[in-house]
């Protein structure tokens, strides 16, 4: 990503790499496949905290543990309206 972090425009990014595994209202995912992730496709760590931090306030996003993070259904909803455009 260019520019300071935008903690929306991250989420958004988190929420598309859900939506890259096919993940369900109230399926999980661990927390490290999505950061490598998130870091292969350009972001940072600091985005990728910022961002997550963002989901979790939304309340797309549900933390479990320090590793595994559940999407709600808010979360999906918001996830299938997030358009694929290049993640970062």
């Amino acid at each position: 990503m260019t520019g300071p972090p935008n903690p929306e425009k991250s989420a958004r990014a988190i929420l598309s790499l859900f939506k890259s595994k096919d993940v369900r209202p109230n399926e999980m995912l661990e927390a490290g496949q999505v950061n490598d992730q998130f870091l292969i496709l350009g972001g940072n760590r600091e985005e990728y905290a910022e961002g997550l931090k963002h989901a979790i306030e939304r309340g797309w996003l549900e933390p479990l543990t320090n590793s595994r993070f559940r999407l709600t259904e808010t979360g999906f909803v918001e996830m299938r309206s997030t358009h694929d455009t290049g993640i970062l």
